[in-house]
């Protein structure tokens, strides 16, 4: 199981495995840029990151419908990684 137990700003943070089969992430890749470093965790350190093992992704909703485009970088996103959408 891969439980998302954090709130921290830095996605580069690895997962940490509290036993057996448990894996626990204490930071996520937050889309809205008020909430990540945009120079040092952008769009592609995500694409690329993703591609070698699993990031939690954290989106307000709120927070990004408004702003055309972070929604096209959600879709960029989701479309171009293997995603689980969890709600």
């Amino acid at each position: 199981m891969n439980v998302f137990f954090g709130n921290l700003e830095d996605p580069s943070i690895q997962p940490e495995s509290l036993s057996g089969d448990l894996v626990w992430y204490p930071s996520a890749f937050w889309l809205e840029p008020p909430w990540r470093d945009t120079e040092k965790f952008d769009i592609d350190w995500l694409l690329d990151r993703a591609g070698k093992t699993d990031v939690v992704m954290l989106v307000h909703p709120e927070g990004i419908l408004d702003d055309p485009n972070l929604v096209r970088q959600f879709q960029a996103i989701v479309e171009s990684t293997e995603s689980r959408v969890l709600q």
